[in-house]
């Protein structure tokens, strides 16, 4: 399941040029409202790389409120507007990182000139012990704290779950 948790806020909107790099999930517990801790450590620096890959999600879309993520209220179907696209990178002591954010028309004007959102949070998987594992996207937002956080029905790494599946797709790597 992918799971939407609050990170950190956004940067100033009173800085000259919007951010190229954004931590949103720091290194260690990160704990969330409601659901647990998701955990950035040694295990997501090795296994959200290799999973990123699989599902083709090596650049992932930094979104308006979640508006990307199938199995959300947020999401109205496509074309989904974005706030910007970004690498992803797991920096030790750091934690899961933004970086390169391309951030597009629509992401300047809403978050850095009119101010409409305040907020990161992450849309992530973790494993049975907590440690995140996938990224789906990261999500401008307007409430710097997410109340009862949502577990979604989305899951790009579902599909390669089964059996099948992931036979064609390894076999494809």
């Amino acid at each position: 399941m992918i799971h939407l948790l609050r990170a950190q806020p956004l940067p100033s909107a009173d800085e000259a040029e919007p951010p190229k790099r954004l931590v949103i999930l720091r290194w260690g517990e990160n704990k969330a409202c409601n659901d647990g801790k998701f955990i950035v450590n040694e295990t997501t620096a090795r296994e959200l790389p290799r999973n990123q890959a699989r599902v083709n999600f090596e650049r992932v879309a930094l979104d308006f409120n979640h508006n990307t993520v199938e199995g959300t209220p947020y999401y109205r179907g496509e074309p989904a507007p974005v706030a910007g696209y970004a690498a992803l990178s797991v920096v030790p002591g750091e934690g899961l990182v933004y970086e390169d954010i391309e951030w597009t028309p629509e992401g300047i004007e809403h978050v850095f000139k009119k101010r409409h959102y305040r907020a990161l949070s992450a849309a992530v998987k973790r494993n049975e012990h907590d440690e995140v594992i996938f990224c789906h996207s990261a999500a401008v937002c307007r409430q710097g704290q997410v109340p009862n956080l949502s577990i979604l029905a989305a899951d790009p790494l579902a599909a390669l779950d089964k059996p099948d599946t992931t036979k064609t797709m390894e076999k494809a790597l």
